[in-house]
C-alpha cells in the first residue's frame, strides 16, 4: 500500500514538473500554455521555480493568472522584487569592479551569469548568487588592494579563485585559474589574453566570443553535472545564446573545442533537451533521463547527488581512497611545487593524509554524504551519465591495493620527513570542496543515432549539415542559389527552431521557424532598411511587433499578415504619436493621435482619417466636439469652444462654421444667424446680456456693422 502511495506520488510529480516547463517554455518563446492549469500544485511549482533559480521567469509566466492562491502569488512577488533589488545591486558592483580593474591596469574577463543576463530579455530574470571575474594569477595580489580600496572585503581564498563580498553581501569570485572546466587544452584559455577579444575601446576588458561563451557554458554546466548535479538552469541559458546566435556561430570550431575535453556528445544530448523543452520536440529516452536528473537537482545541485557522484563505481570505501589519493591534476593546484617537480606528488599525499583528519568540519560533511548514499540513487545516476554521454569514472585513477601499499611505503618513511622545513610542501589555505571531475566519452561521427553530417541536394538546393536517413535533420545550411540561404535547425528535412534566412533581395530573418516558414518570436531585416521585431505567424509579422521604419518612424503593437492590425503606438520621426486601434494597416476605430505641436485628437477612425464623433483641442485652447467625415469637421451640430470662454453651436463643412448657429460670448452676450467660411454673416439676432434684450443685427465677417432698430 505504502508502495502504490510512494509511486502515486512520484506521477504527480512527474506530472507537475511537466506544466512547470510547459508554463515557462510557452512564456519563454510567447506562445499561449497549452495545458490545462486547473490541475496545477501552485505550491509546489513555485517552491521548484525557486530552488532551480528560475522563480522570476516563473512569476513572469504566471503574473495573470487568476487560480493562483495569494499567499503563493505574493511569495513569488517577493522573490521578485528581492531578485529585482540584488540585480541591481551586483550589477552596480559589477560596472565598479569593472571600471577599477581597467583604470588600475587589471586584465579581466567577466564570466558566467553576469554575461548570461545580457541574452535574457531582463537581468533580473537570470537569477545568480554571485559575479564572477577571471584575471591572470599574477594579478591576485594588485586585485586584492584595489578591492578592497573599494569597500570590498575579502572573505577567503583557495586554489583557484579569492572571495569577496561589499556592503550589501553581493559577492565576487575573482578566479585565476578555470578549475574543475577541463579547459586546459582548448583555444579558449590559452588565447584568452589575446588583444583580438579586447573589448573596443579598452585595454584591459577582455571578451570571450559568442563560441567561446557556449563553449565555457556547457564546460560549467558538465562540471557540475558530474560532480553535484544541476538544475534546469543552463537549458534557459542555452536557449538563450542559440536563440540569439546560432544564425552566425561556428559550430565547426564549437565541435573542435567540446572535443579536447571529451564534451561533443554531452553538448549534443543537452541541445537536443533544449529542442524538446522549447520547441515542442519529442523527447527520446537520453532526453527523459536527463530531465529527471535536472528536476532532482536544484540550481547547484543537491549534497545527495554530490554523495553518489563523488562515490563512484567503487563504492564508500573507494571514494575514501580517492579522497586520500587524488589525481596529480588535482594536487599540483594545491602544492605548487609539484608543478616542478612531480616526483614529490606521494610525499605531498603523505601530508594530506596526515592533516586531513584535523579538519573536523570536513569530516562530518563526508560521513554525512556517505550515509546518503543507496544503491538505488547509484543506479540512477549511471543511468543519467550513460544517457548524457558521460563517463564519470577514470579507468587510469591509482589501483586500490596499490594505493594502500604507497600508503604504508610513505606512514614508513613519515619519521625522516616530518622534522624537515615542510614550508615548500605546504598546501595553500585552502577551504575548497575538492573536484572529483573526470574524463567523458567522446562522440564519433555517425553515432547510435544514425545521424551523420554531409552535403546532399535538397528542395532546389544544396544541404550542408546533420542528416537523419539521408534527410536534414539537426543544425545545418540550405543554399538554392539566387533566392534563399537558410541556416539553423532542422527537423525532418523542415525548418524548425532557430533559425536565419537570407534572401535575394538582401532582406533576411532571424527567429524561431516552423514548418520551413518564420513562426514565433524572430526579426526580419528588410531589403529597404525597415526592422520587424516580434511574433511571427505563417511567415509573416503575426503578433505583437515592434516594426522600425528606414524613416525613423515606429510601430509597437499587433500584426497579422504582415499588417498593422489591433490595438497599437505609432511614433512619427516628427513627435507626432497615434494609441489606438489599426485595421489592414490603417487607423481604424478608436485612438487619439498627439500632434508633436501641442494639437490634439481623440475620438473615431476610419481607413485612416478622423471619422465619426471625435474631439480636437488646439494648442491655443480651441476644442472641437463633433463629427468627422474622412478627416474634416462635417457636422449639423458640433460645439467649438473657444480660449476665451465663447462658444459656438451649431453647422460645421469643410472644417468651418457654415449654416446655422449661435454663438454665446464669455460676456453672456448671443449672437443668432448665419455663418459662413467660419464667420457670421447678413442679418442675425443678437442678445445684449447686460440689458437683457434682443436686437437685430448685420454682420460682415464677423463684425457688426448694422443695427436695425424696429
Amino acid at each position: 500500500m505504502q508502495n502504490n502511495d510512494f509511486l502515486k506520488l512520484e506521477k504527480n510529480k512527474e506530472f507537475q514538473n511537466e506544466i512547470f516547463l510547459n508554463i515557462l517554455s510557452s512564456y519563454v518563446c510567447g506562445k499561449e500554455s497549452v495545458i490545462d492549469l486547473a490541475s496545477a500544485d501552485w505550491e509546489y511549482l513555485s517552491s521548484l521555480s525557486m530552488k532551480q533559480g528560475l522563480g522570476c521567469i516563473f512569476y513572469k509566466a504566471i503574473e495573470k493568472q487568476a487560480s493562483i492562491n495569494e499567499d503563493v502569488r505574493n511569495k513569488l512577488e517577493y522573490y521578485y522584487q528581492k531578485s529585482i533589488f540584488m540585480c541591481a545591486a551586483r550589477n552596480e558592483l559589477l560596472v565598479k569592479i569593472s571600471s577599477a580593474f581597467e583604470n588600475n591596469e587589471i586584465d579581466f574577463v567577466i564570466l558566467k551569469g553576469a554575461v548570461l543576463q545580457g541574452y535574457y530579455p531582463s537581468p533580473e530574470l537570470r537569477v545568480m548568487s554571485d559575479i564572477d571575474f577571471f584575471i591572470p594569477a599574477k594579478q591576485r595580489k594588485k586585485a586584492k588592494t584595489v578591492l578592497e580600496s573599494m569597500g570590498v572585503k575579502f572573505k577567503q581564498a583557495n586554489s583557484y579563485q579569492d572571495i569577496y563580498v561589499d556592503c550589501n553581501g553581493v559577492i565576487a569570485e575573482i578566479h585565476h585559474a578555470l578549475w574543475g572546466y577541463n579547459l586546459e587544452h582548448t583555444e579558449l584559455y590559452s588565447n584568452i589574453w589575446n588583444e583580438e577579444n579586447l573589448l573596443r575601446g579598452s585595454k584591459h576588458t577582455y571578451l570571450l566570443s559568442t563560441e567561446n561563451l557556449y563553449v565555457f557554458t556547457i564546460s560549467h554546466m558538465l562540471k557540475h553535472f558530474k560532480d553535484s548535479g544541476i538544475g534546469l538552469r543552463p537549458i534557459f541559458d542555452i536557449w538563450y545564446i542559440l536563440k540569439k546566435n546560432i544564425s552566425c556561430m561556428n559550430f565547426s570550431y564549437i565541435k573542435n573545442e567540446l572535443s579536447k575535453f571529451n564534451a561533443v556528445k554531452f553538448e549534443k544530448n543537452i541541445r537536443e533537451l533544449v529542442n524538446c523543452v522549447f520547441l515542442g520536440k519529442e523527447k527520446n529516452h537520453e532526453s527523459i533521463i536527463i530531465l529527471k536528473y535536472l528536476f532532482k537537482c536544484d540550481t547547484h545541485g543537491t549534497d545527495n547527488v554530490a554523495a553518489v557522484n563523488e562515490e563512484g563505481e567503487h563504492g564508500a570505501f573507494g571514494k575514501i581512497i580517492n579522497r586520500a589519493f587524488p589525481p596529480y591534476r588535482f594536487m599540483k593546484r594545491r602544492y605548487k611545487i609539484l608543478n616542478y617537480l612531480p616526483f614529490l606528488l606521494p610525499f605531498c599525499w603523505l601530508i594530506r593524509i596526515i592533516t586531513l583528519p584535523f579538519k573536523k568540519d570536513r569530516l562530518d560533511v563526508n560521513v554525512k554524504k556517505l550515509k546518503k548514499v543507496d544503491d538505488t540513487e547509484k543506479q540512477f545516476i549511471a543511468q543519467v551519465f550513460s544517457a548524457a554521454g558521460v563517463k564519470k569514472f577514470n579507468s587510469n585513477r591509482i589501483p586500490y591495493l596499490l594505493s594502500l601499499l604507497i600508503l604504508l611505503f610513505l606512514v614508513s618513511i613519515f619519521c625522516v620527513i616530518f622534522f624537515q622545513n615542510g614550508s615548500i610542501l605546504t598546501p595553500e589555505n585552502n577551504q575548497s570542496k575538492e573536484d572529483s571531475s573526470e574524463e567523458i566519452l567522446s562522440e564519433d561521427i555517425p553515432n547510435q543515432n544514425g545521424d551523420v553530417y554531409g552535403t546532399i541536394s535538397w528542395k532546389g538546393g544544396i544541404y550542408t549539415g546533420y542528416l537523419l536517413n539521408n534527410i536534414p535533420h539537426g543544425t545545418g545550411e540550405h543554399v538554392v542559389e539566387n533566392r534563399i540561404r537558410y541556416v539553423g535547425v532542422f527537423v525532418n528535412g523542415a525548418y524548425e527552431g532557430i533559425g536565419k534566412i537570407e534572401y535575394s533581395d538582401g532582406s533576411y530573418y532571424e527567429g524561431m521557424f516552423s514548418e520551413s516558414q518564420a513562426n514565433g518570436e524572430g526579426t526580419l531585416y528588410c531589403a529597404n532598411g525597415d526592422i520587424i521585431n516580434g511574433h511571427f505567424t505563417n511567415g509573416q509579422p503575426g503578433g505583437f511587433c515592434n516594426y522600425e521604419y528606414s524613416d525613423g518612424n515606429l510601430f509597437v503593437g499587433t500584426m497579422v499578415n504582415g499588417l498593422k492590425h489591433g490595438e497599437g503606438t505609432f511614433y512619427w520621426l516628427n513627435g507626432d504619436k497615434y494609441v489606438g486601434s489599426f485595421v489592414d494597416d490603417k487607423r481604424d476605430g478608436y485612438g487619439i493621435l498627439s500632434y508633436s505641436n501641442g494639437d490634439l485628437y481623440t475620438g473615431n477612425w476610419l481607413q485612416g482619417f478622423c471619422s465619426g464623433y471625435g474631439v480636437y483641442v488646439w494648442k491655443d485652447g480651441r476644442k472641437y466636439e463633433g463629427l468627422f467625415e474622412n478627416g474634416i469637421m462635417n457636422d449639423s451640430e458640433c460645439k467649438i469652444t473657444y480660449p476665451d470662454g465663447s462658444v459656438y453651436v451649431g453647422e460645421i463643412s469643410e472644417g468651418l462654421q457654415n449654416g446655422s448657429g449661435t454663438l454665446t460670448y464669455s460676456n453672456g452676450d448671443i449672437a443668432k444667424g448665419k455663418f459662413s467660411f467660419g464667420y457670421l454673416s447678413g442679418e442675425a439676432e443678437y442678445y445684449f446680456s447686460e440689458k437683457k434684450v434682443w436686437t437685430k443685427v448685420i454682420y460682415e465677417k464677423g463684425v457688426i456693422v448694422k443695427y436695425i432698430i424696429d
